[in-house]
């Protein structure tokens, strides 16, 4: 073997890290969920991230002022 190997560090979400800068992390990387892990303890994983879970939400919410919107409305 010829040359200097490294080793690829983990992608990881941090719990006070916004879904903008996860699906940043995705984008950049290609990749389809990111583990959330305690920052003191970075080998503790506290969740899992998945752009399929932030695309439920963001469609919640989409959903939830499109109600709103439509509730006052007919106010």
């Amino acid at each position: 073997m010829t040359g200097v190997q490294t080793c690829a560090l983990p992608i990881l979400c941090y719990p006070d890290e916004t879904l903008r800068m996860a699906l940043e992390k995705m984008g950049e990387k290609n990749i389809g969920r990111i583990p959330v892990v305690d920052p003191a303890h970075p080998d503790i994983m506290l969740g899992l991230i998945t752009r399929k879970n932030i695309l439920k939400a963001c469609n919640r919410a989409l959903q939830e002022v499109k109600s709103l919107r439509d509730k006052l409305l007919m106010e």
